[in-house]
Protein backbone atom coordinates (compact mmCIF):
# COMPACT_ATOMS: atom_id res chain seq x y z
CA UNK A 1 0.00 0.00 0.00
CA UNK A 2 1.47 3.57 -0.92
CA UNK A 3 0.93 6.71 0.71
CA UNK A 4 -1.42 7.52 -1.63
CA UNK A 5 -3.70 4.62 -0.57
CA UNK A 6 -2.92 4.93 3.08
CA UNK A 7 -6.42 4.68 5.20
CA UNK A 8 -8.45 7.54 6.19
CA UNK A 9 -7.97 8.04 9.91
CA UNK A 10 -8.57 11.49 10.43
CA UNK A 11 -11.39 13.16 8.53
CA UNK A 12 -14.33 15.29 10.01
CA UNK A 13 -17.19 12.88 7.92
CA UNK A 14 -15.67 10.04 10.77
CA UNK A 15 -15.00 12.74 13.66
CA UNK A 16 -19.04 13.86 13.10
CA UNK A 17 -20.71 10.60 12.16
CA UNK A 18 -18.88 8.11 13.74
CA UNK A 19 -16.42 5.41 12.55
CA UNK A 20 -18.03 2.88 10.62
CA UNK A 21 -17.16 1.06 7.39
CA UNK A 22 -19.61 2.63 5.56
CA UNK A 23 -18.63 6.12 6.78
CA UNK A 24 -14.91 5.25 5.71
CA UNK A 25 -16.32 3.83 2.60
CA UNK A 26 -18.41 7.26 1.66
CA UNK A 27 -16.09 9.53 3.28
CA UNK A 28 -13.87 7.88 0.61
CA UNK A 29 -16.26 8.12 -2.13
CA UNK A 30 -16.89 11.53 -1.44
CA UNK A 31 -13.43 12.88 -1.50
CA UNK A 32 -12.35 10.55 -5.05
CA UNK A 33 -15.86 11.15 -7.28
CA UNK A 34 -13.80 10.81 -10.33
CA UNK A 35 -11.60 7.35 -9.25
CA UNK A 36 -12.97 4.07 -10.23
CA UNK A 37 -12.75 1.50 -7.34
CA UNK A 38 -12.67 -2.25 -7.81
CA UNK A 39 -13.36 -3.22 -4.10
CA UNK A 40 -10.03 -4.15 -2.82
CA UNK A 41 -8.83 -0.74 -4.20
CA UNK A 42 -12.07 1.33 -1.97
CA UNK A 43 -11.07 -1.45 0.87
CA UNK A 44 -7.46 0.02 1.11
CA UNK A 45 -8.63 3.56 0.53
CA UNK A 46 -11.01 3.12 3.62
CA UNK A 47 -9.48 0.58 6.13
CA UNK A 48 -11.96 -2.07 5.83
CA UNK A 49 -11.57 -5.43 4.25
CA UNK A 50 -13.20 -6.35 0.58
CA UNK A 51 -16.33 -7.88 1.75
CA UNK A 52 -17.34 -5.21 3.82
CA UNK A 53 -16.67 -3.28 1.38
CA UNK A 54 -19.56 -5.43 -0.73
CA UNK A 55 -21.82 -5.52 1.66
CA UNK A 56 -21.79 -1.56 2.59
CA UNK A 57 -21.48 -0.98 -0.77
CA UNK A 58 -24.51 -2.76 -2.18
CA UNK A 59 -26.80 -0.87 0.59
CA UNK A 60 -25.10 2.83 -0.28
CA UNK A 61 -26.32 1.66 -4.25
CA UNK A 62 -29.48 1.24 -3.05
CA UNK A 63 -29.78 4.72 -1.49
CA UNK A 64 -27.95 6.13 -5.09
CA UNK A 65 -24.96 7.07 -3.42
CA UNK A 66 -22.78 4.40 -5.88
CA UNK A 67 -22.81 3.04 -9.45
CA UNK A 68 -21.68 -0.24 -9.72
CA UNK A 69 -20.64 -2.38 -12.76
CA UNK A 70 -19.13 -5.83 -12.67
CA UNK A 71 -16.37 -4.79 -10.92
CA UNK A 72 -16.50 -1.21 -10.83
CA UNK A 73 -17.67 0.79 -8.06
CA UNK A 74 -17.83 4.96 -8.16
CA UNK A 75 -19.61 7.49 -7.30
CA UNK A 76 -22.94 8.81 -8.45
CA UNK A 77 -22.21 12.50 -9.14
CA UNK A 78 -25.88 13.02 -9.92
CA UNK A 79 -26.95 11.55 -6.57
CA UNK A 80 -28.60 14.94 -4.56
CA UNK A 81 -26.95 12.73 -1.53
CA UNK A 82 -23.31 12.58 -2.57
CA UNK A 83 -23.85 16.55 -3.38
CA UNK A 84 -25.61 17.11 -0.03
CA UNK A 85 -22.76 15.18 1.88
CA UNK A 86 -19.94 16.72 0.12
CA UNK A 87 -22.01 20.43 1.05
CA UNK A 88 -21.68 18.70 4.47
CA UNK A 89 -17.88 17.66 4.54
CA UNK A 90 -17.25 21.25 3.43
CA UNK A 91 -19.63 22.77 6.10
CA UNK A 92 -18.52 21.29 8.87
CA UNK A 93 -14.36 21.94 8.04
CA UNK A 94 -15.39 25.20 8.10
CA UNK A 95 -17.37 25.39 11.57
CA UNK A 96 -14.60 23.19 13.13
CA UNK A 97 -12.43 25.14 11.73
CA UNK A 98 -14.08 28.42 13.29
CA UNK A 99 -13.96 26.40 16.87
CA UNK A 100 -10.62 25.32 16.05
CA UNK A 101 -9.75 29.30 16.55
CA UNK A 102 -11.55 30.54 19.41
CA UNK A 103 -10.85 27.50 21.53
CA UNK A 104 -13.90 25.65 21.57
CA UNK A 105 -12.50 22.18 20.40
CA UNK A 106 -9.88 20.27 21.50
CA UNK A 107 -6.39 18.63 19.94
CA UNK A 108 -9.01 15.95 18.21
CA UNK A 109 -11.49 18.63 16.71
CA UNK A 110 -14.20 17.56 19.87
CA UNK A 111 -16.37 20.30 20.83
CA UNK A 112 -14.88 21.16 24.39
CA UNK A 113 -18.00 21.77 27.21
CA UNK A 114 -18.20 24.86 29.11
Amino acid sequence: MTDATKPITDHVLLDVLGDSPRTRILTVLIDHPDTEFDAERLADYAGVNADTVNVHVSELESWGVVNRSDDDIRTNKDSDAVEAFADAEWELTEYLASKEDVGEVDDDMNPINP
